[in-house]
């Protein structure tokens, strides 16, 4: 399960925490307008980037350019991540 926590909402752009429980994730998306950059504040896991999956864990910090397909999967500890698209 995937919970989803919109913080800020602007013509700017928009910050969000989401936790992803243990073993979840989410599919593969893109944002054809909005770049996003993610901040693992707990957890581990992975994330798909360019078509690769790779391991993630409490301060990595990503980026999804524009229109990149990008995805994140929780691992045993589940994830903790704030979102900010932009």
């Amino acid at each position: 399960m995937t919970d989803l926590s919109w913080l800020i909402e602007s013509d700017l752009g928009a910050v969000a925490r989401m936790t992803i429980e243990a073993g979840g994730g989410q599919e593969a998306h893109r944002h054809p307008t909005s770049e996003e950059v993610t901040l693992v504040l707990e957890g581990s896991g992975s994330a798909l980037v360019d078509g690769t999956w790779h391991a993630i864990t409490e301060g990595n910090l990503l980026f999804a350019p524009s229109g990149s397909a990008h995805a994140l999967s929780a691992g045993a500890d589940g994830l903790d991540l704030l979102v900010v698209l932009s």
